[in-house]
Formats: C-alpha cells, structure tokens, sequence
C-alpha cells in the first residue's frame, strides 16, 4: 500500500507511483511492490492540486524533475 502526500494532502500520483517502482526494482522480485508512505513539500506554484475533483490527483509544473527527485533519493536510502 502506498500513501502519497503532497503539501499535506493526501494525493494518488503515478509520477510518485513509478519513481519509487523505479527506485525499488533492483531491490523487489518482479511482480511485487513496495508499501511506503511519501510526503513531499513543494512550493504551490510548482503543482497544481485542482486536477481532480475531490483534490486526489495533482499535476506538476515539471513532472521529470519531480520523478528524478523522488527516484534518486529513495534509491539512496535504500542503498545504505
């Protein structure tokens, strides 16, 4: 189970999804997935939370940076 949040409000997000699947690959047997909670504050105008009606998605201004972010430093942590 994964618990995404984004400047405080609980988000589903397949940018987050994929670059923690990323981060994880060489750590998981295939088919299997990680549980991991997520919070990730980011200045307002670099996200959009109005994708969704309940709020439960949001779009960011430069999606392959935020994946890259999150990739590089789950897989750090995971790494010592």
């Amino acid at each position: 189970m994964a618990v995404n949040f984004v400047n405080n409000r609980a988000v589903n997000d397949k940018v987050i999804q994929q670059a923690v699947q990323q981060a994880y690959k060489s750590f998981l047997m295939e088919k299997e997935n990680p549980g991991f909670a997520l919070y990730i504050d980011i200045p307002g105008e670099l996200v959009d939370i109005n994708v969704h009606p309940s709020k439960s998605e949001v779009r960011f201004a430069e999606p392959g940076k935020i994946f890259g972010f999150i990739m590089s430093a789950v897989k750090r942590e995971l790494e010592k």
